[in-house]
């Protein structure tokens, strides 16, 4: 058996919540009709009822270019990230969007990406839903 400190250490395992990211969703940018090429908006992000930032996008014909600029610091833009936008076919007909994480070595398909600089998807973020900390049911 293990001494004294050789147990698992849950203040530095715990993953950060989705909550603690301003987040980018695929789905509802498709329902709005904001990924057409030549689309241009703000997305203002708000964090307990207090604006944190703006996400300025340009939707171009497979990708939308991202650019994050905090409420706090106005004057300092983050770089322009891009973030490529990939269409499945659903099976009784119509498409949907995903983008694509830009991490380096991920790629994956996701609906939501979480950021703000660089916006990379849940597994890249280490990010864990509430469910997933919880214990069992103990009946």
């Amino acid at each position: 058996m293990g001494g004294i400190f050789s147990g698992r250490k849950p203040a530095l395992m715990t993953k950060p919540f989705p909550e603690e990211f301003i987040s980018l969703d695929v789905r509802k940018l498709q329902r709005e009709q904001l990924l057409g090429p030549g689309e241009a908006y703000n997305l203002h992000k708000y964090r307990y009822r207090q604006k944190v930032g703006v996400l300025s996008i340009k939707a171009r014909s497979n990708f939308l270019e991202v650019q994050y600029t905090s409420h706090e610091k106005i004057a300092a833009l983050r770089p322009i990230q891009l973030i490529e936008v990939v269409w499945s076919n659903c099976n009784f007909g119509g498409r949907r969007p995903w983008f694509l994480c830009p991490a380096e070595q991920c790629g994956r398909r996701v609906a939501i990406l979480y950021g703000p600089n660089p916006l990379l998807c849940r597994h890249c973020r280490r990010i864990a839903y509430q469910s997933q900390r919880e214990d069992q049911i103990q009946m």
